[in-house]
């Protein structure tokens, strides 16, 4: 296995099992978010491999070439941005889900926290380059 400049493998046993557990975590969520529509799948997927790249090369591997996400995890790394169709599609996701939200939201500060959240998902995926 070649190595990669990205990864950057813990020593301490308690560091390294600490990021694997993240890495995990945030897969199990990300495979989720891809199947249901209120939660960012991308986002998650992209916490475990910077938490795979700092406990173990394998299971970064492992995400980079898969063939659900892996394309869209390289572009993110080689900095290529996200497709027309990928930007539309998560702007839709995250009103989508952000608006349900606040229909059922109980109080004022859970609604102002909503919004903030909404307006920095809408700027982080405007801010992203856009791959022809």
């Amino acid at each position: 296995m070649m190595m990669n400049k990205d990864i950057n493998i813990s020593k301490n046993i308690f560091v390294k099992t600490t990021w694997l557990i993240g890495g995990v975590i945030s897969t199990g969520l990300g495979i989720t978010g891809y199947i249901l529509p209120v939660m960012p799948g991308t986002t998650f997927i992209i916490i475990a491999l910077y938490c795979f790249a700092r406990s173990s090369e394998r299971y970064h591997n492992w995400l980079l070439n898969n063939k659900y996400f892996g394309q869209t995890l390289r572009d993110f790394k080689e900095g290529k941005g996200m497709s027309k169709k990928a930007k539309w599609s998560a702007y839709t996701c995250v009103l989508l889900s952000i608006s349900i939200s606040l229909f059922f939201a109980s109080n004022v500060w859970v609604s102002s926290f909503l919004i903030v959240c909404l307006i920095l998902a809408i700027t982080s995926i405007y801010r992203q380059k856009t791959k022809i």
